[in-house]
Parts: C-alpha cells; structure tokens; sequence
C-alpha cells in the first residue's frame, strides 16, 4: 500500500467533514471542530501537507479524488447517511469538486472563500514566485498570522511550511485556465444542496468572485458571517462552526426502514 492522507476524527453524530485551504492543515481547523459537539468530525490533511506530504503536491482534481475517496470509506452502504463537507477558502474548490464527482457520497456542501482566479477583479500573484515555492509560503504565512510572529518562529517549522509552497503552487496553478474566465475543469454545477458564504470584513474581491461562482453554479448568492475576514476558522471558530451546522442540516436523512 502507498502513503494515505492524514485523517482526524472525534465525536458521533451526523459526519461533517471539514476541508482546510491552502497553506493550511487539518490542525487549523481544531477549534472549529470543538464547537461541533453534536456531530462526527472528521479532518484531513490534504496531500502535499503535514501528515500527507508523502502523497506530493496535486491539483485539484487530485484532491477531489482524495476527498471522493474519503467519503467511500465514510459511507459504508447507499443507504447510509452521508457526510456534510464544508471546505475553508481552497477546500470549497475541493469540496465542491467531490461533490460533482461523486454526488451519491455528499449530503451536502458548504465553502468558505473559495479563491476565484478565474474573475477578472481576482489579484493577481501566483506568477510573481516563478520556480520559488518557498518564497510564495512565507508571504502567505506571513500575510495570515503576521510577518513579526512568522519571522520568530522556530526554525524547523519555518522550514517545514516552506516545504509546503509546493503543493500550494500545484494546486493554485491547476487553477488557471486557458483562455482565462473559464471555470477548471473539475468544478460545475453541483446536484446537491449548496451554500457559499464569506466574512462581513472580506475583501472586495472577494465578494464579487463569490457572486460570480454563485452564478455560475447555479445557488444562491453567499451567505455573510458577521464579523470575520478570511481566517474565520481561527479569528470566528464559533461562528464558522454554527454556520457548518446550518450547511448540515440540509443534508438528506436516509430513509427510515420499517420492520414487519
């Protein structure tokens, strides 16, 4: 058997799984999943990242197939309930992606920010680090926890994140299209329930890439949590996390079997 993602798990309940973005780890997503109490929790690093780094960087269909795998080893039958997956900035992407791949293993699917490089109003970036993975991980490490904290951290974590940039740049990169303005490939409407949402403090940019993909998908445009920006998982975790319960209640209940 080849290397296996990192999976985190705690609680009973109606399973929801919870999808970091880039730069990022299941860890990220901890405090979330304290305030699910009433539901099966289950985390994941993606592959390229901590505990999944042997399974090397992949765009996003590869982390579709990864998450597609998951949730068949979560849904042991089709008449077993299935998970929620809510998906923070890139792992909406991914969930959104799972779920159009795999729809008879999704009950329903929340995203949080998904980057939108498609829209024309999306920053541009990616390119600015040609062939400098690590470069790329400072400045996004740095732009979310603060480039004081970032520069004092301990030397092997500093240089394990770097080790990061790779997968992040494989995935960002599976991103952008040819000719510009299309979604990729993996991503389309999704036939189950969808709810977008984004922080009340997000940038602008990204509120009109969300409204762009709400279109295009189909759904309803986004959902606004009060007082977050992007780092909703860490700066609002009650929040986020009442707001993936939401998400799952939408989910279908399987039918009930009566005995005769």
């Amino acid at each position: 058997m080849g290397p296996a993602l990192h999976v985190v798990e705690a609680g009973t309940g109606p399973t929801v799984v919870l999808v970091h973005g880039a730069m990022d780890r299941a860890g990220g997503l901890a405090k979330v999943a304290r305030h699910l109490p009433a539901h099966h929790v289950v985390r994941y690093d993606r592959r390229g990242y901590a505990g999944s780094t042997l399974l090397g960087p992949g765009g996003l269909a590869d982390h579709a197939a990864d998450l597609v795998g998951l949730l068949g080893e979560l849904v042991p039958s089709p008449a077993a309930a299935r998970p929620v997956v809510v998906g923070h900035s890139l792992g909406g992407l991914v969930a959104l992606a799972g779920a159009r791949a795999a729809p008879a293993l999704v009950g329903a699917v929340g995203a949080f920010e998904p980057p939108t490089p498609w829209h024309p109003d999306w920053p541009a970036g990616i390119e600015d680090f040609d062939g400098d993975d690590g470069a790329a991980a400072d400045l996004v490490i740095s732009r979310a926890v603060g480039a004081e904290r970032w520069a004092r951290a301990p030397a092997a974590l500093r240089a394990a994140r770097r080790a990061e940039g790779g997968a992040m740049m494989a995935e960002m990169r599976s991103l952008l299209t040819d000719p510009p303005g299309r979604l990729p490939e993996p991503l389309g409407p999704v036939p189950v329930p969808v709810v977008l949402a984004r922080g009340s403090a997000s940038r602008p940019h990204v509120a009109r890439g969300l409204d762009d993909l709400a279109a295009r998908l189909g759904v309803t445009g986004p959902v606004v949590l009060d007082g977050p920006g992007h780092r909703a998982p860490t700066t609002h975790a009650a929040d986020y996390a009442a707001w993936a319960a939401e998400v799952a209640a939408l989910a279908p209940h399987p039918p009930t079997v009566r005995e005769r």
